[in-house]
């Protein structure tokens, strides 16, 4: 079980694949991740339609999602400029949901997915993201969780 202290050694190092799941959280991942496999589909085309409702079929020629590979899904239209804005810029983006399967953490920490929907510049052929990109991130989660319920508790 990780304490609040290893989640923020943990992502201080971005070392995420330390994190894991409980057994339990681990058989319900698995047993939606076979029944998505059964009905060829995925958990990111699961999040990406059901939970977000970010596939748009026009970006994707028109196609059934279930007929395209999770690498071929073009989830926004995004401009050699839009790589260039700050991101998390545009709020309209940006959906924060409970995680489903979350990591096991200990009580009180409950474990937030912020998704954004458009591209965040990678570094390095492992996808890794700059420190400056990654700096927008922290500073997009600390002002949305911590400076949000801080002026919301005074």
């Amino acid at each position: 079980m990780f304490s609040w202290e290893d989640c923020g050694d943990i992502i201080g190092r971005n070392d995420l694949s330390k994190f894991c799941r409980n057994s339990e959280q681990t058989a319900i991942y698995q047993t939606l991740k076979s029944k998505l496999q059964e009905e060829h589909s995925s958990i990111f085309k699961h999040v990406l339609n059901t939970q977000l409702g970010w596939y748009d079929p026009k970006l994707n020629g028109n196609k059934r999602i279930e007929d395209l590979k999770d690498t071929e899904i073009v989830v926004a239209e995004t401009t050699e400029e839009d790589l260039t804005k700050p991101v998390y810029e545009d709020a309209t983006q940006i959906k924060i949901l409970l995680n489903d399967f979350p990591y096991d953490v200990e009580p009180g920490i409950t474990h937030f997915v912020v998704w954004y929907r458009g591209l965040v510049p990678v570094t390095d052929s492992k996808g890794d993201i700059s420190s400056e990109t990654r700096n927008q991130m922290y500073l997009y989660v600390k002002n949305k969780f911590i400076e949000d319920n801080r002026a919301r508790l005074q």
